[in-house]
């Protein structure tokens, strides 16, 4: 990590940085994502295709660390493969109200962010009336209603729905 941060061709320590992303440990799995992001590039759909299970299981975990890790990553990337695997998922987590609100504000900025970087895989008039819902005041978290904001002016970006 510390040469491809030196500006340096690294094609190296891919599959290292996945499977520290299975660690239990906070430090490792962290470093695992953190690695995973910086090293694997968006166009290596093998080593995406190999995480795709490790990074769903971080989701579907009652672990709220690994979870956010997982959608910052995601986030951060927003991979073919890992789009195509676990949008549904993140979708799902971002507008049913099972989970805290610290992850839903996660997979609500993921799937804003998936929406910028895939527009012609979603449907906006689908989903606006979900986050119309997200501005109820039982939802007062002013970062989960601005989170829901950014959403909604995304989705509103790739039609007037």
């Amino acid at each position: 990590m510390y040469c491809h941060i030196l500006g340096y061709e690294v094609d190296f320590g891919f599959q290292e940085s996945a499977s520290l992303i299975n660690s239990q440990e906070y430090d490792e799995k962290y470093t695992g994502y953190v690695a995973s992001s910086l090293l694997i590039t968006e166009k290596n759909d093998e080593t995406w295709k190999t995480i795709v299970h490790s990074i769903e299981s971080d989701i579907y975990s009652k672990n709220e660390a690994a979870q956010s890790l997982a959608f910052s990553m995601i986030a951060t990337i927003v991979p073919d493969v890992l789009v195509n695997a676990l949008s549904g998922i993140i979708i799902n987590i971002a507008i049913k109200n099972d989970h805290s609100t610290a992850i839903r504000k996660k997979a609500i900025m993921c799937f804003a962010r998936i929406v910028k970087k895939h527009p012609s895989k979603f449907d906006p008039k689908k989903y606006v009336s979900a986050v119309a819902e997200m501005f109820e005041p039982k939802h007062m978290s002013l970062s989960f209603q601005s989170a829901a904001a950014s959403l909604l002016l995304t989705l509103m970006n790739q039609s007037n729905p």
